[in-house]
């Protein structure tokens, strides 16, 4: 990826993440964390806490490599799209998260606090793998009747460390 991609994709980050705190964003309270252990999460607003209860769920589920757990979090139909490539229901996003497991199991992954408004959660996180550079990457979950209907992720880890699409 180039650099100008990824300044890009940095920018539209930043700019998302201040519309959301302009438009009244909940900002959301995090346990440091290293090594995908357990954060803390609240919310104000009662959707933004159903929100904040599915993101719980969902990143304590990562953090301990539970793959049915993260299914749950997950709509029959759900959409995931990952550098541009998507990923339709269950079975598929499934295999990408086998995937993602492989690829962060190889090193330290660091997220930062997430802001969460309504229906939307977006995170921004860091990827160390041994011996090499940080990457940065971003999340963006909408979460529809307690369980997430859409993500987007994007990082130039992953020109590095391919998702494939199952056949």
């Amino acid at each position: 990826m180039t650099t100008k991609k990824m300044a890009a994709r940095v920018l539209a980050s930043a700019l998302l993440s201040a519309a959301l705190a302009s438009q009244g964003g909940t900002a959301v309270a995090q346990t440091p964390r290293t090594n995908h252990t357990s954060m803390e999460v609240h919310a104000a607003a009662p959707m933004a806490q159903a929100t904040a209860d599915v993101w719980k769920r969902h990143i304590d589920a990562w953090g301990k490599r539970d793959l049915d757990a993260i299914m749950s979090d997950y709509r029959e139909n759900a959409v995931l799209v990952l550098n541009n490539q998507t990923y339709e229901g269950r079975p598929e996003i499934r295999k990408v998260f086998q995937r993602l497991f492989e690829i962060f199991d190889q090193g330290e992954q660091r997220v930062d606090t997430p802001t969460i408004k309504d229906r939307l959660v977006y995170i921004t996180w860091h990827f160390t793998s041994r011996g090499q550079q940080t990457l940065f990457g971003t999340d963006t979950f909408v979460v529809e009747d307690n369980a997430i209907s859409y993500q987007t992720i994007a990082s130039p880890l992953f020109d590095k460390y391919p998702v494939p699409k199952a056949p």
